[in-house]
């Protein structure tokens, strides 16, 4: 099965929905309505958030390999050099909290 993402139009090819899913994709049936790629948050699709500073940078620079808020994110979150930093500090907060409990 082939899907197109809905933000930034890359095309990709799945043996099924589940193995797109497993790769990262937002999609059907996991996702109802809306088929985003790896690396474009649906929150873009979903609710309009401009998504235009991440495009503009694959464009210049390729792709990134990996999803990242600072390459990734929102033109709101797009390019804050410590926004990586402070998610991975609270991720790893959070992780220690759950494992006391």
């Amino acid at each position: 099965m082939k899907l197109m993402c809905q933000c930034c139009g890359i095309e990709k090819e799945f043996a099924d929905d589940e193995e797109a899913f497993q790769q990262g994709w937002d999609a059907p049936p996991h996702f109802s309505g809306y088929v985003c790629c790896d690396l474009c948050p649906a929150v873009c699709v979903v609710l309009g958030a401009s998504h235009r500073l991440a495009h503009a940078d694959w464009e210049k620079h390729g792709r990134p390999d990996r999803f990242s808020v600072v390459r990734c994110g929102t033109d709101e979150t797009f390019g804050d050099p410590d926004l990586d930093a402070k998610l991975d500090k609270a991720a790893e907060e959070l992780m220690k909290m759950m494992k006391v409990q």
